[in-house]
């Protein structure tokens, strides 16, 4: 096998790595959807509008810094989906990318349950379910 190929296979790795944990995320997602959130702990909160500077303000809590910062290795993120009753639910937590698994408990997770995005959050989604926040 050439350096080439080798290469080749470490790109697809990476990308099937990484297409694993976003499949990862899609899964917790819709479990979260489904079961009982405040049996995982997650703080919860309704709003008509959701805002870009509500999810900032979330991950910028002293107590969500502080896990952060004790954590290198979580990133946070915030995923999107559509409900049945036609809202969104946006689920903010921590990713922890060496060991690919969701932190689910607080001080890192909430859910917000919005009939509408800000056009700042619409902006920062895109065409994607996920955005991690650096």
């Amino acid at each position: 096998m050439t350096t080439r190929g080798i290469a080749l296979i470490g790109v697809a790795g990476t990308a099937c790595v990484a297409a694993l944990s976003y499949l990862a995320w899609r899964i917790y997602v819709s479990y979260v959807a489904k079961k009982k959130i405040d049996k995982l702990g997650m703080e919860q909160e309704n709003v008509d509008t959701l805002k870009f500077e509500d999810v900032i303000a979330h991950f910028k809590r002293e107590d969500v810094l502080a896990f952060l910062k004790a954590h290198k290795d979580a990133v946070a993120v915030a995923v999107k989906q559509q409900t049945e009753e036609a809202n969104l639910q946006v689920v903010l937590c921590a990713f922890n990318k060496e060991e690919s698994t969701l932190v689910q408990e607080p001080p890192c997770a909430k859910v917000f349950h919005a009939k509408a995005l800000d056009n700042d959050l619409l902006a920062a989604f895109g065409d994607k379910d996920m955005i991690v926040l650096s």
